[in-house]
């Protein structure tokens, strides 16, 4: 549900958002020592649970195109992050529509290539502790 503003706590504290460039995907995380909190995560806002052996904690990984913008344009619009995350949240939809255009994939100096280097220079440059 989206009247709760506890996932957006938990998640500036114990969740990172990343672009990876190989998969060309986007990943909203959080990880924890208590798998069963994760479990009630996934049936409301879905992805999936892995095992950080490691660690001795759990992450449940949402990369799916549809749950990740169910999060960003449905649950942090209500309920948005306070911590620096917040800026890559708000650059979520501008990323997949230049992926839309292929701007990934543009040669560096036309204007989608222009474009995607820059989206990309501002999604690096977010300090997120």
């Amino acid at each position: 549900t989206y009247n709760n503003g506890w996932f957006a706590g938990f998640f500036d504290s114990d969740g990172s958002i990343y672009m990876n460039d190989l998969s060309g995907q986007l990943f909203i995380t959080v990880s924890q020592k208590n798998k069963f909190l994760l479990d009630a995560l996934v049936e409301l806002y879905g992805g999936n649970i892995y095992v950080m052996a490691k660690e001795g904690a759990f992450k449940l990984t949402c990369y799916r195109k549809n749950d990740i913008l169910s999060l960003v344009n449905n649950y942090f619009k209500v309920n948005p992050s306070r911590s620096e995350k917040r800026v890559r949240l708000n650059m979520v939809n501008k990323f997949y529509e230049l992926r839309r255009q292929h701007a990934h994939s543009a040669t560096p100096n036309s204007v989608l290539g222009k474009v995607w280097k820059n989206f990309t220079i501002k999604w690096n440059n977010v300090v997120i502790k």
